[in-house]
C-alpha cells in the first residue's frame, strides 16, 4: 500500500492523467522494488526534460515508414475516413514495432503526439515518457501475440508461463480461466477489423488483474508500463472512431 501511494503521488503529470484508467488490482500485483526504481528514473527524465533526443537517435534508424521525427510543412488535419484508417493502421504498426524490436520505447501514443503531412508522412513528437522493456519480456510477449493471432493454444500456455502469469501450483481450472481472460483481453482482432474502446479495455483489464490478485500472482514492472503503453494506443484509436486490423498490422513483426 505504501508503494502504491508513493507511485500515485510522485508519478509525472503526463503519466498521472492515465492512472484513472488503470485497475487498482493491477497496482497490487506488481513487484514494486523494480517498479519504483524505474519510476524514479522516468520521473527524473520527465522533470529534467531529459532523454527525448537521445532516445530519438537510438531508434531513428528503426523508425518505420511513414513516421518521421523531422518537422516539415505544410501540416494537415486528419479529416477523411480514408486518412484516419491509414493513420490507425500505421499507429498499430508503430505500437508493435516499438514493443518487439526497439530497446527504448516511447510510451505515449496519444493522438496529440502526431501530425500528418501532405506527403502522407506522419510527424511523431514523443514526450519523455520512455521505458526500456526487458529483452526476455519483449520476446515472451511477442510469442504470446503470435500465439493469439495464430490461434496456437500450446504457445499461448508456454508464453503465459514464461511471463509469470501462470504459477507452478495452478490447477487446470485456474490455468484455463487465466487463458480465457487473456483471450478476452486480446479481443476480436484475430479475425478482422475492430473498433477500439477504452470501456472494453478497462473491463477486460480489470477482470484479468482481479484474477491475478486473487491468486497471489506477482508480475514484473514491465507489465505496469506495458499497461500504460497499451492504454495510450487505445485512447488514440478510440478517438479515430474507425475499425482497424491488429492482425494485419502485426504480421510484419512476427
Amino acid at each position: 500500500m505504501i508503494h502504491e501511494k508513493w507511485f500515485l503521488k510522485n508519478t509525472p503529470k503526463n503519466l498521472k492523467s492515465l492512472l484513472k484508467y488503470i485497475s487498482p488490482s493491477a497496482l497490487k500485483v506488481i513487484h514494486w522494488k523494480t517498479a519504483l526504481k524505474d519510476l524514479l528514473f522516468i520521473s527524473k527524465n520527465f522533470f529534467l526534460k531529459k532523454g527525448i533526443e537521445k532516445s530519438k537517435k537510438t531508434i531513428e534508424k528503426e523508425l518505420i515508414s511513414p513516421f518521421t521525427f523531422e518537422e516539415k510543412e505544410p501540416a494537415k488535419y486528419l479529416s477523411l475516413q480514408k486518412e484516419k484508417k491509414s493513420f490507425g493502421q500505421n499507429l498499430l504498426r508503430l505500437y508493435f514495432s516499438q514493443l518487439f524490436s526497439q530497446k527504448r520505447c516511447f510510451l505515449d501514443l496519444r493522438i496529440s503526439r502526431f501530425t500528418t503531412y501532405s506527403d502522407n508522412t506522419i510527424l511523431w513528437s514523443p514526450n519523455n515518457l520512455i521505458y526500456s522493456f526487458d529483452k526476455s519480456f519483449q520476446q515472451d510477449l511477442c510469442e504470446m501475440y503470435r500465439a493469439f493471432y495464430e490461434n496456437n493454444n500450446q504457445l499461448m500456455l508456454q508464453s503465459a508461463k514464461s511471463l509469470g502469469l501462470i504459477k507452478n501450483n495452478f490447477n487446470n481450472k485456474q490455468t484455463e480461466q487465466l487463458i480465457s481472460l487473456l483471450e478476452n483481453h486480446f479481443g476480436h482482432g484475430r479475425n478482422g477489423e475492430v473498433k477500439f474502446s477504452i470501456e472494453k479495455f478497462q473491463s477486460s483489464f480489470e477482470s484479468l488483474f482481479d484474477f491475478l490478485q486473487k491468486n497471489d500472482v506477482k508480475l514484473s514492472a514491465n507489465f505496469l508500463f506495458l499497461g500504460i503503453y497499451v492504454l495510450t494506443l487505445y485512447m488514440a484509436l478510440e478517438a479515430l472512431d474507425i475499425p482497424v486490423s491488429p492482425n494485419l498490422a502485426i504480421q510484419e513483426f512476427l
